[in-house]
């Protein structure tokens, strides 16, 4: 695969696992905690101080990015069978990342901790009554490529499409839109900034973790061990 596209499959499986691995610890039983839980309870924070000390937020010499032009896909939900239409739009500088179901009335729902309804079988985020479902692909996709900011607008259903299954198809998406500097109301570029690991974290579950270490370059290893073969 091509530099892009590999990080991009990095980023989705790390996206997975942190999802499946954070989210239990926080909640009080075996259900995943709903988003007025993760908005309200003090929890949340207070784990992720504990999880992620020795880290820091630190500005990357670069500028936050956005798309070029607008594109779409169309395609049928993985769990819901829906046929939606996704379009992925340029935002503003320190908009984020910013779902908005425009099936009935707009519905905005950001791309947030906060958000995450649970993460079983897909990830799913919501705040008050709209719901987003299977987002992971997409945004594995957008934060592989280095958009910070997108309106991703979703009309026909609530779930993200499927289409070949993997984020592969988003990769090419946004490759088509192409990616920009993003501006914010004023018309200024807004320095962008970055976790930076100054110490070595994990987090864990039963046999599942995640491990982060302090390094001048990027490297990931990822190792997945099935009783089926043919998952591996």
């Amino acid at each position: 695969l091509p530099q892009n596209h590999t990080v991009c499959v990095c980023v989705f499986v790390l996206h997975r696992m942190l999802l499946r691995l954070l989210l239990p610890a926080l909640a009080s039983s075996h259900a995943f905690p709903t988003s007025s839980f993760l908005a309200s309870n003090g929890a949340l924070s207070l784990y992720f101080r504990r999880c992620f000390q020795g880290t820091s937020r630190e500005q990357t010499g670069q500028v936050q990015q956005t798309l070029w032009k607008p594109v779409s896909r169309r395609g049928i939900g993985l769990h819901s069978g829906e046929d939606a239409v996704l379009r992925l739009m340029p935002a503003l500088a320190g908009k984020g990342r910013v779902f908005a179901c425009c099936s009935q009335k707009e519905e905005i729902v950001p791309v947030l901790m906060s958000s995450v309804r649970s993460t079983t079988l897909s990830t799913c985020l919501g705040v008050g009554t709209a719901i987003v479902r299977t987002v992971e692909h997409l945004l594995s996709a957008l934060e592989g490529l280095g958009v910070d900011n997108c309106r991703i607008e979703i009309e026909g259903g609530n779930e993200v499409p499927i289409l070949d299954g993997s984020a592969m198809p988003w990769v090419e998406a946004i490759e088509e839109a192409g990616i920009c500097a993003a501006v914010n109301d004023a018309g200024n570029e807004v320095p962008r900034r970055a976790v930076v690991i100054h110490k070595p974290l994990q987090v864990s579950m039963g046999d599942s973790f995640v491990a982060a270490f302090p390094s001048s370059q990027s490297r990931i290893t990822y190792g997945i061990d099935f009783a089926q073969i043919e998952v591996g």
